[in-house]
C-alpha cells in the first residue's frame, strides 16, 4: 500500500488492526484517543491542535502529528540548521533542474529631468542578475521495520506516531549531514569524506554537492583556535559578510568545545544574555546563529576525511555559509508503503526525492561574489 500523508497511514494500520482481530479501541481512531484520555495518557501539549471531527459531537483534541498531511513537514522540527537555510525551491522539481539563483539589483543613478523621448530609459536600466544551478534529485530511502509486540501491545495512534517519528528523525539526520557532506566524486581518491578509498554506491553524500565541499574550496588553515581565526574567516566571505543575520556558523562538537576555551567566548558566557556558562551553547556569534551538528566529523590536516586511516582523522573545522548558498529541493511527498509480514511485523519503507547544489556552482550570471557564499576553518588543533 502506498501512503502520502498521515490521514492514509491511520486508515492502513486501523483496517490491519482490525484485520487480525483487534479490539476497536485500538484500530478506531476515535475509540484510541478516548482510551488514551480515559488512562491519562493523553495530555494537550505544544503540539496539539483543537480539531472538530465529523462525527458532530463537537471537538476532539488530536495529537498535532497525526493530523500531519506530509511527512517532509515534520523534519525541520528535527533539525534547527534546516530551518535556518533559505535556498528551498519546493517540491516540484524536475528529477533533473536549472533553478535560477537571484542577486541584487544595481544602485540606482542620478538623471536629469526628460524633456524629450520620454519612453527611452537610456541610464538606469537594469535587468534583475540571476545565475543558474543544476540540480540532480536521487531518490533516498530508508526501510523500517515494526515487530507484531509493538502493534499488538499499542493502539493506532502509538503505532502511526512511532512511525512517523522514526522515519522523520532518520529523514532530518540524513538530509542536514548530505547538506553538510555532500560531494559527487566517486573516484578511489578525493571525495571529501572517503579521501583514500572509493565511497560505497548509493552512500546519502554523493547525491550532491554541500557546504563543506564548497567551503574548503575558500578555507583558512587555523592550526591552534584563536579568536582571530573567526575574523579570518568572516573577512573570506566579502560583501556577502555585509549582514551578519544572513550568515551562519556550523561547529564540529569537538570544535565548539575548543572554542568555549578562548577568552572571548568566556567573556561572553560572564556577560552575555544567554549565559553560555549556564546553557553550554553559543546561540549567536559576531551577529550570526550557530549551529552545532554531530554529522561534522573530525578530519585530516586538509579537512577531508580518510576511512583507510581513521587515527588520521584528529583536527576540527567550522563553516561560515550564507543563508542562501545551499540551493535544494523536492519531488512530491515522502511516500511510505507497508508491507505485512504474517506472524513477523511491518515493513515499513519510505522514500522520498531530494537534490542540492550551492551557489558556488552557479553559472550564466553574477550573484555578488560567488566564491565567497561559503567559507571554512580547518585544520583546527583539539
Amino acid at each position: 500500500m502506498l501512503i502520502k500523508n498521515a490521514s492514509q497511514m491511520i486508515e492502513a494500520v486501523s483496517t490491519a488492526l482490525q484485520a487480525e482481530g483487534k479490539e476497536e479501541k485500538f484500530y478506531n481512531l476515535e475509540k484510541a484517543l478516548e482510551m488514551k484520555k480515559e488512562l491519562g495518557h493523553f495530555e494537550t501539549k505544544a503540539n496539539e491542535v483543537v480539531h472538530t471531527g465529523n462525527t458532530g459531537f463537537g471537538a476532539e483534541l488530536v495529537p498535532g502529528a497525526i493530523q500531519t498531511t506530509d511527512f517532509l513537514d515534520i523534519i525541520p522540527t528535527y533539525s534547527p540548521f534546516i530551518q535556518a537555510m533559505t535556498g528551498s525551491h519546493g517540491r516540484n522539481m524536475n528529477l533533473l533542474s536549472e533553478v535560477p539563483v537571484i542577486g541584487k539589483l544595481p544602485k540606482h543613478q542620478i538623471v536629469d529631468e526628460a524633456t524629450t523621448n520620454l519612453m527611452v530609459f537610456a541610464n538606469g536600466r537594469a535587468k534583475t542578475p540571476t545565475a543558474k544551478i543544476t540540480i540532480a534529485q536521487k531518490k533516498f530511502f530508508l526501510d523500517v521495520d515494526v515487530s507484531d509486540e509493538e502493534v499488538r501491545f499499542v493502539n493506532v495512534v502509538d503505532v502511526v506516531a512511532t512511525i512517523q517519528r522514526k522515519l522523520a528523525q532518520s529523514a532530518a539526520e540524513t538530509q542536514e549531514a548530505f547538506m553538510l557532506n555532500g560531494d559527487t566524486v566517486t573516484a578511489v581518491t578525493g571525495n571529501i569524506n572517503n579521501d583514500d578509498a572509493a565511497p560505497t554506491a548509493g552512500t546519502y553524500y554523493l547525491g550532491g554537492n554541500g557546504l563543506r565541499k564548497a567551503g574548503l574550496a575558500n578555507g583558512a588553515d587555523v592550526g591552534a583556535l584563536t579568536f582571530d581565526d573567526f575574523l579570518t574567516v568572516l573577512a573570506l566571505m566579502g560583501e556577502n559578510a555585509a549582514n551578519p543575520a544572513d550568515l551562519v556558523w556550523i561547529f564540529n562538537p569537538q570544535t565548539r568545545i575548543k572554542a568555549l576555551g578562548i577568552t572571548e567566548f568566556k567573556d561572553y558566557s560572564v556577560n552575555g544574555r544567554a549565559s553560555t556558562i549556564v546553557t553550554g551553547a553559543l546561540s549567536n556569534f559576531l551577529g550570526s546563529d550557530v549551529f552545532t551538528s554531530e554529522e561534522f566529523l573530525r578530519t585530516k590536516a586538509d579537512g577531508k576525511i580518510s576511512s583507510v586511516t581513521p587515527a588520521n582523522n584528529t583536527k576540527g573545522w567550522f563553516i561560515l555559509a550564507h543563508k542562501n548558498a545551499l540551493q535544494y529541493g523536492y519531488n512530491g511527498d515522502y511516500q511510505i508503503e507497508m508491507v505485512r509480514n504474517p506472524g513477523m511485523g511491518w515493513k515499513i519503507v519510505g522514500f522520498y526525492y531530494m537534490g542540492q547544489n550551492t551557489v558556488n556552482n552557479a553559472t550564466g550570471g553574477t550573484i555578488r561574489k560567488l566564491d565567497t557564499m561559503v567559507s571554512l576553518g580547518y585544520n583546527v588543533t583539539l
